[in-house]
């Protein structure tokens, strides 16, 4: 099983977290990552998926997931959703006080640790207020930054007080444990495979199921289809490959990419970007050459 390492950049040496604000349709191949620091994922609106160590969490508003420190965890795509992803330092909530806020039971992550949390209406209604404030000010960290210490001590103590009295509860699941673990399996092969020559035939081989198996569980976990997410991994390689690679020929990159020619990666290219290869080359050298000020 691969894992990928993420380091998590903190903007603010002296508050170290990392807010991400995600409002629009997400299309992100899977893959399992980790990373150092506690990640809050909190779902504003929409629906999407994460395998969490060997567990797969559904996710819907008002949800709020846990993350520990280097846990291994997969997004899956999601169509529209409005989420809020919060990385902070485990060190700095160890700093805090003991007085003012009491996290035992979140940093321990022993046994029977509850990952996903659903939080009372009050509550609730608070924490909404917590995160939206936080979301505004991230904006200047540096000029926010004791507001902000403030607001997250206090967002900690609700999220704390309420896990220490949850008693883990086992989830309710689309899909049962041997269903998960195909498609656990499958996105690792695709992680590992996207750029060569496959097909559904050598997915559901590597994986012991059927083919029109396999797809009613890919289907009923992504909502896309097998070749759909193909294209788009290889898609989101390519962007990569020309944005890094400014000389590098464009069916050279469609090569590398896993398409057979030049014509159905223009294709694909296009229909999932809204412009061609050379296009999107041509946008990311004028964005970059643009000067600072």
């Amino acid at each position: 099983m691969k894992y990928t390492e993420e380091i998590v950049i903190f903007p603010d040496k002296k508050l170290p977290i990392k807010l991400v604000y995600v409002t629009t349709p997400l299309a992100r191949p899977a893959s399992f990552y980790y990373h150092k620091g506690i990640e809050l994922q909190y779902i504003f609106s929409g629906k999407c998926t994460y395998f969490l160590k060997n567990k797969l969490y559904e996710l819907k508003k008002n949800d709020l997931l846990l993350i520990h420190d280097n846990e291994p965890h997969c997004f899956i795509n999601s169509p529209q959703i409005e989420k809020l992803c919060l990385i902070i330092s485990k060190d700095f909530l160890k700093s805090i006080p003991s007085g003012l806020l009491r996290l035992k039971s979140v940093l321990a992550c022993r046994k029977g640790f509850t990952h996903l949390l659903h939080f009372p209406e009050k509550t609730e209604v608070e924490l909404l207020v917590v995160l939206k404030q936080l979301i505004k000010e991230y904006v200047d960290i540096e000029a926010n930054r004791q507001t902000m210490a403030a607001r997250l001590v206090y967002l900690f103590s609700m999220i704390s007080k309420y896990h220490s009295l949850k008693k883990p509860v086992k989830e309710k699941q689309t899909l049962d444990a041997y269903q998960q673990k195909y498609i656990k399996e499958a996105l690792y092969f695709i992680d590992e495979n996207y750029t060569r020559d496959i097909d559904l035939n050598d997915l559901s081989r590597a994986v012991h199921i059927s083919p029109n198996y396999f797809s009613y569980l890919f289907k009923k976990l992504t909502g896309n289809n097998f070749k759909d997410y193909l294209i788009s991994k290889r898609i989101s390689f390519a962007k990569e490959r020309i944005k890094n690679n400014s000389q590098e020929k464009i069916v050279s990159i469609a090569l590398e990419s896993g398409f057979r020619d030049l014509s159905n990666f223009n294709e694909a290219f296009k229909k999932l970007s809204g412009v061609t290869p050379s296009s999107y080359r041509r946008i990311q050298q004028k964005a970059t050459s643009i000067p600072q000020h």
